[in-house]
């Protein structure tokens, strides 16, 4: 998987490509998304899969970008270079990607999945802490997401864990998670928000002179606190 990982910044800035979509999918996400499809996925037994889209004016310039980027992958110890050049073969991989949250159930149906983004020349060493977290307290953490953008989906399944374990467990784990996160440049969320989960989190890690300036916004417009109250920022 770290092999995949750390070919993402490359992409963004070494391929000489834009791409219009960077997805990532570990081992883990592969094997959920294949049980969950009940289908066979090209390489299946995989460390990880990058999904790379390519948009462009004409078939020639497309060609072009995705040879430029299919080099750089075998370049970068890629087993294949699977081109979805038609809409069947494209719909079936994305298939796999847009599922593996409803797949991720089979395997546990309590899980917690996280957001956090961090600069993407930061991905391989995030993905790696992640990595070494979740064996520190033999937890299983997926990770997949928006890998062009920093945005990774790290999800704790609960699987047979008795709740309180479970509760203490995702404590210290996201808290670890949250730090590595920040410690690189990141965020908590980048698509979910941070809502009442991660507030204790935001308070703990975000700006403080940023947090007092989101506080006083909130209580200029909203004085009596009745507008999605205990979300994001506590009042003063």
């Amino acid at each position: 998987m770290q092999d995949a990982i750390e070919v993402v910044p490359k992409i963004m800035t070494g391929s000489g490509v834009v791409p219009t979509s960077v997805e990532f999918m570990d081992s883990l996400s592969i094997e959920a998304a294949a049980m969950y499809l009940n289908a066979t996925l090209p390489h299946g037994d995989a460390g990880a899969y990058v999904i790379i889209e390519i948009e462009a004016n004409t078939q020639a310039q497309v060609e072009a970008e995705y040879e430029a980027v299919g080099k750089l992958l075998m370049d970068n110890g890629a087993l294949e270079v699977y081109v979805a050049d038609n809409l069947s073969t494209s719909q079936r991989i994305w298939a796999a990607r847009k599922c593996i949250a409803e797949a991720l159930r089979l395997v546990s149906p309590v899980y917690c999945m996280e957001d956090i983004t961090v600069p993407t020349s930061e991905i391989p060493g995030l993905v790696a802490e992640i990595t070494a977290i979740a064996e520190r307290y033999n937890v299983i953490v997926p990770c997949f997401g928006h890998a062009g953008d920093g945005n990774i989906h790290a999800t704790l399944l609960k699987k047979d864990m008795d709740d309180d374990v479970w509760e203490s467990c995702k404590a210290k784990v996201l808290s670890e998670i949250y730090e590595a996160t920040y410690k690189r440049g990141g965020n908590l969320s980048g698509e979910h928000g941070i809502g009442a989960k991660r507030i204790d989190h935001f308070e703990r890690f975000y700006d403080p002179v940023a947090l007092d300036v989101t506080r006083r916004i909130k209580e200029a417009l909203d004085p009596n606190s009745i507008l999605n109250p205990g979300k994001v920022v506590r009042p003063a």
